[in-house]
C-alpha cells in the first residue's frame, strides 16, 4: 500500500515562503528580496540546508504597514 502524502498547506496556512514566492508577491526579483534581507528591510533569511525561507509574519508586517495606502 503506497504511503499517503500529507496535504499541501494553503497559502493562508503556510508559515514560511521561499524568496522567489516573496518576489512574485511584490513584483520583484529573487535577488531584490535577498538584498532586502541583507539591508534589514526584511529579517535575515532562515536557512534550512541549502534552502532559504522568510517567515510569513515578516511579510505580513511589511504589507500591513500604516501609511502605505496611496
Amino acid at each position: 500500500m503506497p504511503k499517503r502524502q500529507p496535504p499541501t498547506p494553503t497559502a493562508a496556512e503556510r508559515r514560511f515562503y521561499r524568496p522567489a514566492e516573496v518576489a512574485t508577491m511584490f513584483g520583484a526579483q529573487d535577488d531584490t528580496i535577498t538584498r532586502w534581507c541583507a539591508d534589514g528591510v526584511l529579517p535575515p533569511l532562515i536557512r534550512m540546508g541549502r534552502l532559504r525561507f522568510i517567515h510569513r509574519d515578516a511579510i505580513d508586517r511589511l504589507t500591513n504597514q500604516p501609511g502605505d495606502a496611496a
